[in-house]
Protein backbone atom coordinates (compact mmCIF):
# COMPACT_ATOMS: atom_id res chain seq x y z
CA UNK A 1 0.00 0.00 0.00
CA UNK A 2 0.89 3.67 -0.91
CA UNK A 3 0.25 6.55 0.45
CA UNK A 4 0.17 9.43 -2.33
CA UNK A 5 0.52 13.44 -0.78
CA UNK A 6 -2.83 13.87 -0.80
CA UNK A 7 -3.55 10.84 1.41
CA UNK A 8 -5.48 8.86 -1.09
CA UNK A 9 -4.91 4.93 -1.31
CA UNK A 10 -3.61 3.36 -4.29
CA UNK A 11 -3.66 -0.01 -4.32
CA UNK A 12 -0.29 -1.97 -4.97
CA UNK A 13 0.26 -2.83 -8.85
CA UNK A 14 0.03 -6.75 -8.64
CA UNK A 15 3.09 -7.75 -11.05
CA UNK A 16 1.95 -11.33 -11.81
CA UNK A 17 -1.99 -10.16 -12.52
CA UNK A 18 -1.70 -9.41 -16.28
CA UNK A 19 0.71 -12.45 -17.34
CA UNK A 20 -1.78 -14.75 -15.27
CA UNK A 21 -4.58 -13.84 -17.65
CA UNK A 22 -2.27 -13.80 -20.51
CA UNK A 23 -1.03 -17.07 -20.04
CA UNK A 24 -4.66 -18.08 -19.52
CA UNK A 25 -5.55 -17.01 -23.08
CA UNK A 26 -2.40 -18.38 -24.70
CA UNK A 27 -2.80 -21.65 -23.48
CA UNK A 28 -6.40 -21.72 -25.20
CA UNK A 29 -5.32 -20.10 -28.05
CA UNK A 30 -2.31 -23.45 -28.08
CA UNK A 31 -5.16 -26.01 -27.12
CA UNK A 32 -7.31 -24.42 -29.59
CA UNK A 33 -4.72 -24.42 -32.64
CA UNK A 34 -3.04 -28.05 -31.70
CA UNK A 35 -6.92 -29.35 -31.88
CA UNK A 36 -7.61 -27.54 -35.16
CA UNK A 37 -4.33 -28.77 -36.47
CA UNK A 38 -4.96 -32.15 -35.53
CA UNK A 39 -8.23 -32.20 -37.62
CA UNK A 40 -7.46 -29.83 -40.90
CA UNK A 41 -3.49 -31.72 -41.45
CA UNK A 42 -5.38 -34.96 -42.27
CA UNK A 43 -7.83 -33.32 -44.48
CA UNK A 44 -5.39 -31.12 -45.81
CA UNK A 45 -3.40 -34.36 -46.55
CA UNK A 46 -6.21 -36.04 -47.73
CA UNK A 47 -6.88 -33.53 -50.76
CA UNK A 48 -3.30 -33.39 -51.17
CA UNK A 49 -3.38 -37.33 -51.74
CA UNK A 50 -6.73 -37.23 -53.82
CA UNK A 51 -5.02 -34.64 -56.33
CA UNK A 52 -1.75 -36.20 -56.07
CA UNK A 53 -2.72 -40.35 -56.28
CA UNK A 54 -4.27 -40.23 -59.95
CA UNK A 55 -1.51 -38.27 -61.59
CA UNK A 56 0.69 -40.89 -60.29
CA UNK A 57 -1.32 -43.95 -61.05
CA UNK A 58 -1.50 -42.42 -64.42
CA UNK A 59 2.31 -42.01 -64.76
CA UNK A 60 3.06 -45.50 -63.93
CA UNK A 61 0.44 -46.50 -66.43
CA UNK A 62 1.90 -44.94 -69.16
CA UNK A 63 5.46 -46.27 -68.17
CA UNK A 64 4.31 -49.67 -68.40
CA UNK A 65 2.45 -48.74 -71.65
CA UNK A 66 5.78 -46.88 -72.85
CA UNK A 67 8.30 -50.92 -71.94
CA UNK A 68 5.31 -52.25 -73.88
CA UNK A 69 5.45 -50.17 -77.15
CA UNK A 70 9.60 -50.45 -76.61
CA UNK A 71 9.47 -54.58 -76.95
CA UNK A 72 7.23 -54.49 -79.82
CA UNK A 73 9.48 -52.07 -81.32
CA UNK A 74 12.34 -54.16 -80.43
CA UNK A 75 10.08 -57.46 -82.01
CA UNK A 76 8.98 -55.65 -84.46
CA UNK A 77 13.04 -54.94 -85.72
CA UNK A 78 13.90 -58.50 -84.59
CA UNK A 79 11.41 -59.66 -87.00
CA UNK A 80 12.84 -58.03 -90.03
CA UNK A 81 16.34 -59.26 -88.74
CA UNK A 82 15.30 -62.87 -88.82
CA UNK A 83 12.95 -62.34 -92.37
CA UNK A 84 17.01 -61.09 -93.88
CA UNK A 85 18.62 -64.34 -92.41
CA UNK A 86 16.00 -66.55 -93.15
CA UNK A 87 13.37 -65.34 -95.53
CA UNK A 88 10.40 -65.59 -93.36
CA UNK A 89 8.94 -64.33 -89.71
CA UNK A 90 9.66 -65.82 -87.07
CA UNK A 91 6.97 -68.36 -85.82
CA UNK A 92 7.61 -67.64 -81.92
CA UNK A 93 9.27 -64.90 -79.52
CA UNK A 94 11.80 -67.56 -78.74
CA UNK A 95 13.07 -67.85 -81.84
CA UNK A 96 13.81 -64.16 -82.54
CA UNK A 97 15.65 -64.37 -79.16
CA UNK A 98 15.70 -60.83 -77.53
CA UNK A 99 15.68 -61.39 -74.18
CA UNK A 100 11.58 -60.26 -74.13
CA UNK A 101 9.64 -61.85 -71.14
CA UNK A 102 6.37 -62.24 -71.00
CA UNK A 103 5.82 -61.55 -67.09
CA UNK A 104 4.71 -58.40 -65.14
CA UNK A 105 2.46 -55.97 -66.61
CA UNK A 106 2.05 -57.75 -70.68
CA UNK A 107 2.16 -60.82 -71.86
CA UNK A 108 3.92 -60.62 -75.52
CA UNK A 109 2.99 -63.12 -78.29
CA UNK A 110 3.88 -63.43 -81.91
CA UNK A 111 1.09 -64.52 -84.28
CA UNK A 112 2.04 -66.78 -87.01
CA UNK A 113 0.31 -67.01 -89.96
CA UNK A 114 -0.34 -69.34 -92.99
CA UNK A 115 2.16 -67.44 -94.99
CA UNK A 116 4.95 -66.60 -92.94
CA UNK A 117 6.74 -64.60 -96.11
CA UNK A 118 4.15 -61.86 -95.92
CA UNK A 119 3.18 -60.84 -92.56
CA UNK A 120 4.04 -61.55 -89.07
CA UNK A 121 1.66 -60.10 -86.11
CA UNK A 122 2.93 -59.63 -82.37
CA UNK A 123 0.83 -58.78 -79.22
CA UNK A 124 1.15 -57.16 -76.07
CA UNK A 125 -1.77 -58.26 -73.53
CA UNK A 126 -2.05 -56.86 -70.90
CA UNK A 127 -2.30 -58.63 -67.52
CA UNK A 128 -3.90 -55.98 -65.44
CA UNK A 129 -7.05 -53.55 -66.32
CA UNK A 130 -5.86 -50.01 -66.06
CA UNK A 131 -3.24 -50.05 -69.32
CA UNK A 132 -4.13 -50.59 -72.66
CA UNK A 133 -3.22 -53.41 -74.90
CA UNK A 134 -1.16 -53.13 -77.93
CA UNK A 135 -0.86 -54.76 -81.31
CA UNK A 136 2.04 -54.73 -84.22
CA UNK A 137 3.13 -55.67 -87.49
CA UNK A 138 5.39 -56.24 -89.95
CA UNK A 139 4.40 -56.32 -93.91
CA UNK A 140 6.45 -57.25 -96.72
CA UNK A 141 5.44 -55.52 -100.02
CA UNK A 142 5.35 -58.15 -103.19
CA UNK A 143 8.61 -56.48 -104.57
CA UNK A 144 12.20 -57.54 -104.79
CA UNK A 145 13.20 -55.64 -102.23
CA UNK A 146 13.69 -55.54 -98.82
CA UNK A 147 10.85 -53.19 -97.95
CA UNK A 148 8.54 -53.79 -94.47
CA UNK A 149 6.43 -51.81 -93.82
CA UNK A 150 6.18 -51.75 -89.62
CA UNK A 151 3.39 -50.15 -87.26
CA UNK A 152 2.31 -50.10 -83.72
CA UNK A 153 -0.89 -50.01 -82.63
CA UNK A 154 -2.39 -48.98 -79.09
CA UNK A 155 -6.05 -49.92 -77.88
CA UNK A 156 -8.33 -46.93 -77.37
CA UNK A 157 -9.57 -48.65 -74.14
CA UNK A 158 -8.37 -50.79 -71.13
CA UNK A 159 -8.56 -54.59 -71.68
CA UNK A 160 -7.31 -57.50 -71.07
CA UNK A 161 -6.89 -58.75 -74.48
CA UNK A 162 -5.31 -57.09 -77.38
CA UNK A 163 -6.51 -54.83 -80.04
CA UNK A 164 -7.36 -55.73 -83.32
CA UNK A 165 -4.78 -56.52 -85.22
CA UNK A 166 -3.20 -54.01 -88.04
CA UNK A 167 -4.07 -53.71 -92.03
CA UNK A 168 -2.40 -52.98 -95.18
CA UNK A 169 -3.39 -50.56 -97.76
CA UNK A 170 -1.13 -52.86 -100.19
CA UNK A 171 -1.57 -50.64 -103.30
CA UNK A 172 -0.45 -47.61 -101.27
CA UNK A 173 2.19 -49.31 -99.00
CA UNK A 174 0.48 -47.99 -95.75
CA UNK A 175 -0.36 -50.00 -92.38
CA UNK A 176 -3.42 -49.06 -90.10
CA UNK A 177 -4.55 -49.77 -87.09
CA UNK A 178 -7.64 -51.11 -86.91
CA UNK A 179 -11.21 -49.65 -85.35
CA UNK A 180 -10.53 -49.02 -81.84
CA UNK A 181 -6.65 -48.41 -81.84
CA UNK A 182 -4.65 -46.17 -82.86
CA UNK A 183 -0.76 -45.66 -83.77
CA UNK A 184 0.64 -44.08 -80.18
Amino acid sequence: MTNNPQGDFTPPESPSATPANNSGKTALFIALGVGCGCLVLPIVVGILAAIALPSFLNQASRARETEAMTNLGAMNRGQQAYYLEYGEFAPSLEALDLGIISEGSYTYEVVPQSDPTVVVYMTATPTEAEIAAMSSAVFMLDDSEFNPITIICRGNTFATMPPALPSLDAANGVAYCSEGSATP
